[in-house]
Order: C-alpha cells, then sequence, then structure tokens
C-alpha cells in the first residue's frame, strides 16, 4: 500500500508582498487586489498577556490566470481593553492635556522617539491640535474632546 502523502498547504501571503504563487503577477494596487477578493474570514488570537490581534485573511483568484490563493488583507494588535494603540496615545493626551514624552512613554509602553513621531504624525494628519514644548506635547485648547 503507496504511502499517503500530506498535501502541503500553501502560507498566506503577508499585506505587503502579494503575488500569485503559479504565475506570479501582482496587483499593482490595493485596490485591484480588494477586486479580486472571492471570500473574507476574521480570525481573532489571544495571548496569555491578554492582547488581541484580529487578522482578516482573504481569498483572492487571480485575473491573469485564474489560480485562487490565501491573503492576509488586514491585521490589528489590540491590548485587552480592545483598544488600538493609537486610540490608547490619544486617550492618555486627551487626560492630560500636557505630557511629558517620558511619562506618556511609561504609561503606554512604547518608546519615546517611536512616540514623538507618532505624535507629529497625527498632527499632520488632524487627528489632533497640539505641539511639542522641547520633550513636551501639549494639547491646543481648541481641540474637541
Amino acid at each position: 500500500m503507496p504511502r499517503r502523502t500530506k498535501r502541503r498547504r500553501s502560507r498566506a501571503s503577508s499585506i505587503g508582498n502579494v503575488s500569485c504563487p503559479s504565475c506570479g503577477r501582482t496587483p499593482k494596487s490595493r485596490k485591484e487586489l480588494m477586486d479580486h477578493v472571492v471570500r473574507q474570514r476574521t480570525l481573532t488570537n489571544v495571548s496569555f498577556s491578554g492582547k488581541v490581534t484580529v487578522t482578516v485573511m482573504g481569498i483572492v483568484e487571480c485575473p491573469n490566470c485564474g489560480k485562487r490563493f490565501r491573503v492576509v488583507l488586514s491585521k490589528v494588535k489590540l491590548d485587552a481593553s480592545g483598544k488600538s494603540p493609537k486610540e490608547r496615545v490619544l486617550e492618555i493626551i486627551r487626560k492630560e492635556k500636557k505630557i511629558s514624552l517620558k511619562e506618556l512613554s511609561e504609561k503606554t509602553k512604547f518608546s519615546e522617539r517611536a512616540l514623538r513621531l507618532a505624535l507629529e504624525g497625527y498632527v499632520k494628519e488632524g487627528t489632533i491640535k497640539g505641539h511639542f514644548e522641547g520633550d513636551v506635547f501639549v494639547l491646543d485648547e481648541r481641540t474637541v474632546t
């Protein structure tokens, strides 16, 4: 009797490098990829520390050769309260109004450099209104909470 071999399932491609496993075609944009999604499925994974990872998987049909393959469409990491890191940082800033990067780093467990870059990005995109005075972030008074 011949030995049965295990059928190896292909691993899902990550968000950044999606290409068809048979013909190698890569979508030009995220929109083009989403146009060919056949099915979606949401998976949640809880770690021992209470952090939750929500992964949205999708099955994509290649427009070139018709082969279907799995892709990770998005991945979000949340803490035990169900808030994203961005929401936690903004909540602390709105509560404190004026907070040093060192204090914010201790509360969120992110590096001061990462927090400075993130806050500068939030100000630039208009998510929050504020400015830096040295290593202290000051929330503008006209910001709606």
